[in-house]
């Protein structure tokens, strides 16, 4: 029995995480995003569902055991809302609000602001892998709201 450990992180998400070093992403997404043929591209392979929860929760699990690279200036990114890119959604405020505690945890300041993905630059992902991380996977979330 391992302690400690939300128990929201499956196995093989577990085992992901384990694996991935400095400059490997991860996606947090919800049901509508591409995930399972972009996990396909990945050196993993597979996508990593984590059902019956929301972003929100999968980012404080995730973010529990692995830390954002500070080297970056947006070590965290979100899709853009289509036709008003500043906008930022209920859901993306609450991923924002767990980012920030894990910037006042970690890294010492009170913000670590997301960085944005337009929709042509996700749509351009689902037709090539995704660039620069040997690593990386895709976890798909899918809450009961």
């Amino acid at each position: 029995m391992l302690h400690g450990i939300d128990p929201a992180l499956n196995a093989d998400l577990l085992y992901v995480l384990r694996a991935m070093g400095h400059g490997d992403d991860l996606v947090i997404c919800d049901a509508n995003f591409p995930a399972d043929s972009i996990a396909r591209q990945t050196t993993y392979g597979r996508l990593i569902r984590m059902d019956n929860i929301g972003s929100p929760q999968a980012i404080r699990a995730v973010l529990s055991l692995m830390p954002l690279d500070s080297f970056v200036d947006t070590p965290a990114e979100r899709m853009e809302v289509v036709g008003n890119p500043d906008e930022l959604p209920a859901i993306q405020q609450e991923a924002q609000a767990e980012i920030d505690a894990v910037a006042r945890r970690d890294a010492g300041r009170d913000t670590w602001p997301m960085g944005s993905v337009g929709a042509s630059r996700s749509m351009s992902a689902r037709r090539r892998p995704m660039p620069s991380s040997p690593r990386a996977s895709a976890a798909s979330t899918a809450a009961s709201s």
